[in-house]
């Protein structure tokens, strides 16, 4: 996950850089773009996809332990700690991609704050 972020932070240095060039030297913002994004734009497109993918799992992944501690109304052996961290994690970077405006980011961080409020909600409960 963080890599993730890593990679998509490095695409906004290079949109910052275009519009910088095109500001210094006078050409129009989207042949500036066109000549140094275009092979980002394929990678990022694919990486797009492969984020909501990725996502989309572990968020599956984690239903499981939710349901565990809601079902059986016992939460034996689950980290609080661990789980509080996870959620204060996902608040983060959902707020870093409303800022940045990444719908990949706020996608994938809003699913995880769902999923880790559950999870902490019934750690807190039935501990």
């Amino acid at each position: 996950m963080t890599r993730i972020g890593h990679v998509l932070h490095h695409i906004h240095k290079k949109k910052r850089a275009v519009e910088a060039v095109s500001k210094i030297e006078g050409l129009d913002k989207n042949e500036v773009a066109e000549a140094v994004m275009q092979p980002v734009n394929r990678f990022k497109r694919i990486l797009d996809k492969l984020v909501y993918f990725t996502g989309a799992a572990t968020v599956i992944f984690a239903i499981p332990q939710a349901l565990q501690i809601w079902l059986s109304q016992d939460a034996a052996g689950v980290s609080l700690i661990t789980w509080m961290a996870f959620f204060v994690n996902a608040i983060i970077w959902a707020s870093y991609g409303l800022i940045h405006k990444e719908r990949p980011i706020i996608t994938m961080y809003f699913s995880y704050i769902i999923i880790d409020a559950f999870v902490v909600t019934g750690i807190l409960i039935y501990q």
